[in-house]
């Protein structure tokens, strides 16, 4: 962005110059004129028909581009029929820049946007000076138009009569064009095409900061290209004004410039003077107004915003909204009037307005004005509307400003058959309210009468959503002037001063506590099944079914960075704005009865045939530990609220344990049970559990909304992603503006960076197209190279299996986006956090691979099913027994593979997977899992995308090596005699098989590759596949190619040489499985060294291309025996094709690859010194902790300074945890390796503790909390309220396991803080509620 204005700047001071500094610039380009007086006139007189082509005829069409106005036709003129097209614009910066930078036919934003329009060339012919220009473009049409080339001459002027300063454009005569060699292949058919056009800049202001544009262009496309296709395209003609207003705009000053002034006639309270038209608009406005405000015949609507209230007449004329702004009311009406600006209308042209405007009715007052907006009816069969009149704005008192707007008939705008106008009559009120907080208060009202003329038939849905969206503007008035955040803050701080003080708790306040603790009580005991539910990966959520009811309830844990104060404040502000949903129509606080018990109310609209539900609660809040607070809700009733027959009566049941986890970060555990009362079923009351859940969550998002970007960690980029992609309903490009102007963090960087807006939105609306070309560095990226940016994550996520590989791949495509990633660390997790949740809903891309997998393995059983059956209806047993042997062994193999998965689990399961390899479905069912990121079970080995690949090498090498060896052999020993038919079958079979094997191999090979985690442990082994993903797609595809036509000739050469030699089992069992997997199929990544290195690799691939000829030359001239057949020479002729197949994809490879990486090929690096070098040139830990993954003997001569590096850096590793400073790897490590400091401590996690030690420990970990005063409560009435349950983790990121336990020591550590631990058994203290040998705190 910076370079294009920096570029405009320097073309404007040398078109100004002229060639003669200090020169005058009208002087310069009257000059110019003069010199060119032949051939300038005539240019002049070639486009002199675009000022003739009338008023009349223009047909209003979208521009792509909410500020600029577009009109096309088709007309006959002196150049015969043409298409034309008249567009207008303003564009923020001087008319001598502007006229600069639209002669740059050559600069870098016209190169930049002539190659994403489609252009294949863009030279100049000639250039006299600045003023004067021949240039030529080649441009790609779309089908059915072919290529079209244009030739024209430029020539910027003066007009001696209005000022103005002129372009012409006329087309020169056929000249050829000299675009660089190679033409014809670049381009192929290319026809020539004219345009004429003639574009006027005017300056706006006495201080020539705008101007405006008007353009006007002809086009004759040239060849047969219908009418209808020259209409649609001629909006895309218009680029280069489009890219001017772009590159210049200066919308935020504008805006705000426009406010101020606007603000300041609104303050300016003098006597105005109002004719009677307005009058009488005014009086009928107001008229609307009061029959709005008392709401007789009202019917409520569901409003998109719980703080806007909206609501509807039975007869559906008039309707309206009411709502609190927190601002002046002078800014918040000057808003209202300025619904036109820039802002405005860009968020009205993406929800598909057509245009807005907005003018003074007259010069002489600045109360009244004429708008037009055309929008669409989103009404099926209903043209769009337009709305069309006059607004007139009024002082009815000092605090309370009137908007009103009539519509009418303006002679300018002739009313047309395209639009339906409808008759509106509207009323805005601004009333001033008292302050909240500090925070200026503004009641706004906005009502409405109108008739849409629509059919008496018209479904009230569509009418209801026809009513709410012409009330959006109620909505985006309250979240522009939002401030509910300053003043919830103001609050929170009361509430902090208030739990400083010493609570005293009634018995009626015990009661109600020990009653909301229930459900903790429960989750800790497991009184039932429970269910997880799947939700964000922050927070844990699982519903619990107990046998006494139906109903479920909920609970919700999760990790909340926030100070323990804030969070017991928000947690406790019934009424605060952040804690309303859409559904909700009213929260309130019916009585405080002391700091910290009230009594609260909440209404939720109905649905449907739902009537409204209502609930009344009591709250109260009780410190249970010095860093733990207990909240709960529970049922009442109140005098204030009695049962009503409008409202039904729902039950309120909720538990908030909030556990200070160090400074500003809380773990929150939530309990809930949704009774929505009536008629409703358990099933449903459940499902809206599962959205209530969503509270924690919620709060997380709130408190991440108020972190300073100074502050964010990578926690805090997953955080704010999941904030990102957590859309429920809407429109994607409206959530992110929101979220960019609710979280603090964001706000900054949209300020800081113009693109990184736009690139987001791109990110999240996920629409797949072809990744774009973006070199630009991040100082100069415009918002259309970032949204071309974020576009292009879509095309990374559909063809990488991971999330990580995903956003790896896309940001070292993008210069700009690997310097935004060094300068802000949380970028990648926030993305990573996108990626993740984009493919657990979208993951087509990764099925789409998965299951052709499972489809190739598939067809592979069933083809070689099929060939059995052939070889034992022509009698070859032998055959048909070796190839059921080699099927048996797979199964065998995926037996094997499933019984290690599950010999720990229960055995029905085992028994389920056995079953599903049986039936041969094993790889379609092991794809889904990983198509639906399937969690490992906690039984298991290994994770469902490793036990895919474990069950794909198993079936390629006992199934598809021997099955194509197999199948290759039988051909060549059939009888081929004149009777004998082509055997089909057998050659799709070895198709499939080679396919199957070829497609396995390149899989492994890409995913081992592409892992990020890979990558940054061994950057010299991996990183060969290239970033972009075209790139990728083509590599992918050569190494599939490759080694099916390796398998394929590999089989030939086996099966040669067995009938040569007979030397079946020496050639399939002589090697291990990983050599035979390398040898016989050609995985590229068993090229390192560790597996069987880069030289041996390249070697054997060469003897299998050379030993399989030289095969078929023997086999083919040996001497024949009696009755015996050569097969037919097509089988010698695949041979040679297969060899060349196979090495041409090899060398497809290596042009595609990384050159960097094709020297691993030829490496004769062994796997010690692989392993070793790993290690010592390795700058990251993570990269060094690997070593001990690998066998002991290959790392020995340099065991002294691995044990060296792990003694330096294990305080260190303890103290900030890395991610792969696990349990698992310390006791991995060898007992002379691990510092002695440690070493007991991984003895006694290694060989285990006492088994009484670990009876003690479950016993405290069911501690549980009472709320109650005294030892003999205790024994009688156990408090249910439970610690153990609780998220132990100390981040915000996602974590696999959530639901860790409290260590056993909790209760030693309480005790020092006040708490008394006393011995529960069911004959003493009056039986207090079973389980002998519990404990229970007692709070002193």
């Amino acid at each position: 962005m910076l370079g294009s204005k920096r570029e405009v700047a320097d073309a404007s001071i040398t078109m100004a110059e002229g060639g003669n500094r200090g020169g005058d610039l009208t002087a310069n380009l009257s000059a110019r004129l003069k010199q060119t007086k032949g051939e300038g006139g005539q240019l002049l007189n070639n486009t002199q028909f675009l000022k003739e082509t009338g008023q009349f005829g223009w047909v209003e069409t979208d521009a792509r581009s909410a500020h600029v106005k577009l009109w096309t036709k088709y007309d006959t003129t002196k150049q015969g029929r043409v298409a034309l097209v008249k567009a207008v614009t303003t564009v923020d910066c001087s008319s001598l820049e502007t006229l600069a930078f639209m002669m740059m036919v050559r600069g870098r934003t016209a190169l930049r946007a002539g190659e994403e329009n489609g252009e294949l060339a863009r030279v100049i012919e000639s250039e006299t000076t600045r003023h004067d220009v021949r240039w030529a473009v080649v441009r790609r049409e779309p089908f059915p138009l072919s290529t079209r080339e244009y030739a024209n001459r430029s020539v910027a002027y003066l007009d001696d009569i209005t000022g103005h300063l002129m372009i012409a454009t006329a087309p020169l005569p056929m000249t050829n064009i000299d675009y660089g060699s190679g033409r014809l292949f670049r381009f192929g058919r290319v026809v020539r095409g004219q345009m004429c056009s003639l574009i006027r800049i005017k300056s706006k202001g006495i201080h020539n900061t705008q101007c405006t544009v008007t353009l006007i262009r002809s086009w004759v496309p040239g060849g047969r290209a219908p009418s209808s296709v020259v209409l649609a395209r001629l909006p895309t003609i218009v680029g280069d004004m489009i890219i001017a207003r772009e590159t210049c705009q200066r919308d935020e000053e504008i805006d705000r410039e426009s406010l101020d002034k606007t603000v300041a006639t609104f303050v300016r309270k003098g006597e105005r003077k109002y004719d009677e038209e307005e009058e009488g608009i005014i009086a009928r406005a107001i008229h609307v107004g009061e029959d709005f405000d008392k709401q007789q015949k009202y019917k409520t609507l569901e409003s998109p915003n719980p703080l806007v209230r909206m609501s509807a007449h039975s007869s559906g004329r008039e309707f309206g909204a009411v709502t609190i702004l927190d601002e002046e009311v002078e800014k918040c009406a000057a808003r209202g009037v300025n619904f036109a600006s820039r802002e405005d209308s860009t968020l009205a042209f993406e929800k598909g307005e057509f245009s807005r405007a907005c003018w003074r009715a007259s010069k002489n007052n600045d109360h009244s004005f004429y708008r037009r907006v055309v929008r669409p009816s989103r009404v099926p069969g209903v043209r769009p509307f337009e709305i069309l009149g006059k607004m007139v704005w009024k002082w009815v008192d000092a605090d309370t400003l009137v908007v009103a707007f009539r519509s009418g008939v303006l002679k300018d705008y002739p009313e047309s058959r395209a639009f339906v106008r409808p008759s509106i009559l509207s009323l805005s009120k601004f009333e001033r309210l008292p302050p909240v907080s500090g925070v200026p208060q503004t009641r706004f009202t906005h009502a409405i009468q109108a008739d849409f003329k629509l059919s008496a038939l018209t479904s009230p849905l569509f009418l209801k959503r026809l009513l709410v969206d012409q009330l959006m503007s109620v909505c985006e008035a309250r979240d522009y002037f939002d401030q509910s955040v300053k003043i919830e803050m103001a609050s929170r701080a009361a509430l902090r001063d208030e739990l400083r003080i010493r609570a005293k708790y009634s018995a009626e306040q015990t009661e109600i506590l020990k009653r909301g603790a229930t459900a903790f009580g429960l989750f800790e005991r497991a009184r039932g099944k429970t269910t997880k539910v799947l939700g964000p990966p922050s927070v844990s959520q699982e519903l619990l079914f107990t046998s006494d009811s139906s109903l479920a309830w909920g609970r919700s844990i999760g990790l909340v960075a926030a100070d323990k104060e804030d969070l017991i404040a928000y947690v406790w502000d019934t009424e605060a704005r952040s804690r309303w949903t859409r559904s909700h129509e009213k929260r309130a606080i019916l009585e405080k009865k002391s700091a910290h018990h009230h009594v609260g109310y909440e209404k939720w609209t109905g649905t449907g045939k739902m009537r409204p539900r209502e609930a009344v609660f009591d709250a109260v809040r009780k410190k249970i530990t010095s860093k733990t607070w207990l909240v709960v809700h529970t049922e009442t009733e109140h005098e204030k609220c009695w049962f009503s027959a409008s409202c039904v009566r729902a039950k309120v049941s909720r538990g908030y344990i909030i556990k200070e986890i160090k400074p500003r970060l809380c773990r929150l555990t939530y309990t809930s049970r949704v009774d929505v009362g009536g008629k409703v079923s358990s099933g449903a009351m459940n499902a809206t559990l599962k959205k209530d859940l969503l509270f924690v969550f919620k709060t997380q998002t709130f408190f991440q909304n108020l972190k300073k970007l100074e502050d964010w960690g990578e926690a805090d980029g997953s955080a704010v992603g999941l904030q990102l992609i957590a859309l429920e309903k809407g429109s994607k490009a409206a959530h992110v503006r929101a979220t960019f102007r609710e979280n603090a963090g964001l706000k900054e960087v949209g300020g800081k960076l113009a693109f990184f807006e736009g690139m987001v939105q791109a990110v999240i609306e996920n629409k797949l197209r072809p990744a774009k070309v973006v070199k630009t560095r991040l100082a100069d990226l415009s918002l259309q190279d970032g949204r071309k940016i974020g576009q292009s994550l879509a095309a990374s996520i559909a063809s990488n299996l991971t999330a990580d590989a995903a956003v790896d791949e896309w940001v070292v495509s993008y210069p700009g986006l690997r310097e935004l990633e060094a300068e802000y660390v949380w970028l990648r997790p926030m993305a990573v956090a996108i990626a993740n949740r984009i493919l657990e809903s979208v993951s087509w891309g990764i099925k789409s691979r998965l299951y052709l997998g499972a489809f190739f393995s598939t067809a592979d059983l069933i083809t070689d099913v099929n060939t059995i059956w052939y070889y034992i209806a022509s009698g070859n047993t032998a055959a048909a027994s070796f190839l059921i042997i080699s099927v048996g062994l797979c199964i065998w193999g995926q037996l094997l593979v499933t019984w290690l998965q599950t010999h720990k689990g229960p055995r029905e399961e085992m028994a389920k997977e056995m079953l599903i390899v049986l039936t041969g479905s094993k790889p379609a069912v092991d794809a889904r899992r990983v198509a639906r990121n399937d969690e490992k079970p906690a039984y298991a080995i290994v994770d469902t995308s490793t036990e895919l690949t474990l069950t794909r090498v198993v079936e390629m090498v006992f199934e598809t090596g021997p099955s194509c060896v197999l199948q290759v052999h039988s051909l060549l020993t059939m009888p081929w005699t004149a009777e004998q038919k082509f055997p089909t079958s057998l050659v799709l079979s070895l198709a499939v098989s080679c396919v199957t094997a070829g497609f396995t191999a390149a899989v492994i090979s890409f995913d081992y590759d592409v892992s990020p985690r890979r990558r940054r442990n061994a950057p010299n082994l991996y990183g060969y596949i290239p970033d972009s993903s075209g790139s990728r797609a083509a590599i992918f595809v050569s190494m599939t190619l490759f080694s099916a036509f390796t398998v394929l000739v590999r089989s030939f050469g086996v099966a040669f040489m067995l009938r040569i030699v007979l030397s079946l089992f020496v050639s399939c069992f002589s090697r291990l499985i990983g050599k035979m997997v390398s040898d016989f199929v050609g995985v590229i990544q068993f090229r390192v060294a560790v597996e069987v290195g880069g030289a041996y690799w390249s070697w054997n691939f060469v003897v299998t291309i050379a030993s399989t000829i030289v095969a078929a030359r023997v086999f083919k001239s040996r001497d024949l025996e009696e009755g015996e057949f050569n097969p037919p020479d097509v089988f010698f002729t695949a041979v040679w094709v297969a060899s060349a197949a196979s090495l041409a994809a090899f060398l497809g490879i290596l042009l595609l690859m990384k050159s960097k990486y094709r020297g691993s090929f030829l490496s004769i690096e062994t796997g010690a010194q692989s392993v070793q070098n790993s290690f010592i040139f390795s700058d990251s830990d993570e990269a060094k902790h690997a070593i001990f993954s690998r066998q002991k003997r290959l790392w020995a001569p340099i065991r002294g300074e691995v044990q060296a590096w792990v003694h330096l850096n294990w305080q260190e590793w303890e103290a900030y945890k890395p991610e792969w400073f696990t349990d698992a790897w310390k006791l991995s490590l060898p007992d002379d390796i691990v510092p002695s400091s440690a070493r007991t401590k991984l003895a006694r996690m290694k060989y285990g503790v006492r088994k009484s030690d670990r009876m003690r420990a479950n016993r405290n970990s069911l501690v549980d909390m009472v709320l109650g005063g005294s030892v003999a409560s205790v024994a009688s009435q156990a408090s249910q309220a439970s610690m153990a349950s609780m998220v132990s983790t100390a981040s915000i990121v996602p974590e696999e396991d959530v639901a860790h336990m409290l260590n056993s020591d909790l209760s030693q550590r309480d005790s020092a803080k006040g708490i008394e631990l006393v011995q529960r058994s069911g004959g003493r203290g009056g039986g207090g509620g079973g389980g002998g040998g519990a404990v229970q705190p007692v709070i002193k």
